[in-house]
């Protein structure tokens, strides 16, 4: 039998196409005004949609909610039916019959019938507790799958960690495995921490098993998907059931993860649904808005690269007008490196979130590879930022992407008077740069930078040590608690710059440093010690007020030609300020190491 997706032929997209979303619904009040809500924002101007219920309430309020519904929207079937017996819910799990389970999947066969009766072009199944993103639908129907579902997060127990509804083999196995291979404990660790890693980049995955919120292409309709027992087979519910039918038929199945949905699985979910709805609205332009005049950002996984320079790719993520007048901008170059691209992109994934979580939240971002544009822009679509990006995928170094996004905010937003610099592998409280842009509106220091706990439970540029938190909340709590009055000597980043001051001692000269990275911020320290003059004893500073989480090094060290590039741009540093720039560094790090090095430049063989 032929597979639906053999060789990677994708099914057809028809315009306006009929779907009908479908639900059995035996539900609390309180949970189904959301789900009917999430329903209500669904873009589907592009779409024909009918709405298929079968009303199993205990509750006639709830039923009385699927009433109000039907009469708003006339092109749902409304359907009573007595449930069968009692179903319990409660704050640990629920609890299904084996005659409540085959009670639903005779009531999902029921809607697959009646899709293919007419005839439509899909049919969404969704379970009555699930929230969905405004634009599911949409993006359900355009991976042109025959089935695919829209990814969510459970917690199965109260005290677990979130798992997702889908599943590679078997019952719920969330690993791979091949026939007759024999894994240890650890192997089946790391197999399930890289699925679940996999999950959590926004993408199209193949899996085993699925379901819950279940788009199913006429295409499967027709072949003869069901819900119906396999009288051989021994696993629990009928989703099992469903998937392994349909990949006895050769249809393959798919997880969607660009929108994740919301699951009120239990009644202390409820909070969160307000919430959810808010995080995903849409704003009525909900295409992608290009920086006009510069090309698209192109893919960069197996193609040739165009010939844009990287200083002129530039989108905009979300698609919003970004204001003019930001108290500040940050940069950060972004490398995911392909040996570690799950672990970077968690990374990179928290550290935007936590910075999004302060008003400013602007960033222009420099692409320095291992992202496809698509894969890209969904990173900073979920991670709440405002993005520009810059690059086109190649490393080219901090110095050069640093300078890039520098002078794309001189060129673009003139009127910003402070610069960051930002590291994929920090963690920043809400409003962590309101100190420290305030320091300097209160003094002329070109730069200010905040003190750091490192990835070793160090406090820099205090030099104490403290016991590394273990979750996000602690963490949080560590920080807020290490705001002190003050200032103290040392550079660490993130750091905030002066605008003015960082576009009048030219940033990183690209003139000199070659290498990818190495000493680029001792040039400009140098350059800023000359900026403010010897009669002023500038050093630079870390504001005790603010305090931000950075693991440090967590990137550079593991990069090929480290070394090489080390050197490179130490000879480079000797090229831009010799002798006399080292003594300076002495000074400015009160650090004996540049001494050392002063001492090797002075008794070198001069040509």
């Amino acid at each position: 039998m032929t597979n639906l997706d053999q060789q990677g032929e994708l099914l057809s997209l028809k315009e306006n196409p009929h779907i009908i979303i479908a639900s059995p619904i035996r539900q609390s009040p309180a949970i189904l005004r959301w789900f009917l809500k999430s329903l209500e924002r669904l873009i589907t101007s592009t779409m024909n949609i009918s709405y298929y219920f079968i009303d199993e309430n205990d509750d006639p309020d709830a039923s009385e909610l699927l009433r109000t519904f039907a009469t708003n929207h006339p092109d749902t079937l409304l359907i009573t039916k007595k449930a069968p017996s009692s179903y319990l819910r409660n704050e640990t799990t629920h609890y299904w019959s084996h005659e409540l389970i085959w009670k639903v999947a005779t009531y999902k066969n029921e809607m697959i019938a009646y899709a293919i009766q007419q005839n439509v072009d899909a049919l969404l199944l969704i379970d009555s507790d699930i929230l969905l993103h405004p634009q599911t639908l949409e993006q359900l129907y355009s991976c042109r799958r025959p089935i695919v579902s829209e990814i969510f997060w459970t917690r199965w127990q109260p005290d677990a960690y979130p798992r997702p509804q889908v599943w590679m083999m078997d019952e719920y196995m969330q690993w791979e495995q091949a026939p007759g291979e024999k894994l240890k404990k650890e192997e089946i660790r790391e197999r399930s921490e890289r699925f679940i890693a996999m999950l959590n980049i926004p993408g199209l995955y193949p899996v085993g098993g699925l379901g819950a919120c279940t788009l199913i292409r006429k295409e499967a309709l027709l072949r003869g998907v069901s819900f119906d027992p396999i009288y051989n087979l021994s696993f629990w519910g009928e989703d099992r059931h469903f998937c392994i039918r349909a990949a006895a038929l050769g249809i393959p199945l798919y997880v969607d993860t660009h929108y994740p949905a919301y699951h009120i699985y239990r009644e202390s979910d409820l909070p969160g649904s307000e919430q959810f709805l808010k995080d995903t609205a849409v704003a009525e332009e909900h295409t992608l808005a290009w920086v006009p005049d510069t090309p698209k950002l192109p893919s960069v996984a197996g193609k040739e690269f165009d010939n844009a320079r990287e200083d002129n790719c530039s989108a905009i993520f979300p698609p919003v007008r970004v204001k003019s007048g930001n108290s500040i901008i940050h940069t950060l170059p972004l490398l995911i490196r392909q040996t570690t691209r799950e672990k970077d992109l968690s990374m990179t994934l928290e550290c935007l979130r936590s910075l999004s979580r302060s008003p400013e939240h602007h960033v222009i971002v420099y692409h320095q590879g291992e992202l496809n544009r698509n894969e890209l822009e969904h990173l900073l679509f979920r991670s709440g930022v405002t993005a520009e990006v810059l690059g086109d995928g190649h490393n080219v170094g901090i110095a050069q992407a640093r300078q890039a996004c520098f002078e794309h905010i001189y060129t673009h937003y003139s009127d910003t008077p402070y610069i960051s610099e930002i590291h994929v592998d920090m963690y920043f409280p809400e409003n962590w740069y309101l100190p420290l842009i305030q320091y300097l509106d209160d003094h002329d220091d070109p730069m200010i930078c905040p003190g750091i706990l490192t990835s070793s439970g160090e406090l820099l540029p205090l030099k104490q040590q403290v016991t590394l938190p273990e979750n996000e909340q602690e963490l949080l709590a560590l920080l807020a608690s290490l705001p002190q009055s003050g200032v103290r000597p040392g550079f660490v980043h993130p750091v905030i710059h002066r605008r003015e001051a960082l576009e009048s001692v030219g940033g990183y000269d690209l003139r000199y440093f070659a290498g990818k990275q190495g000493y680029e911020d001792d040039s400009l320290l140098i350059g800023y010690a000359n900026y403010m003059g010897t009669r002023t004893d500038w050093r630079p500073k870390c504001l005790l007020s603010s305090w931000v989480y950075h693991a440090t090094m967590a990137q550079r060290m593991s990069l090929p030609d480290k070394w090489t590039d080390f050197d490179l741009n130490r000879k480079a540093l000797l090229r831009q300020y010799g002798g006399y720039g080292l003594e300076q560094l002495a000074l400015l790090h009160d650090n004996p190491d540049f001494k050392v090095m002063l001492e090797h430049y002075l008794n070198e063989p001069k040509e």
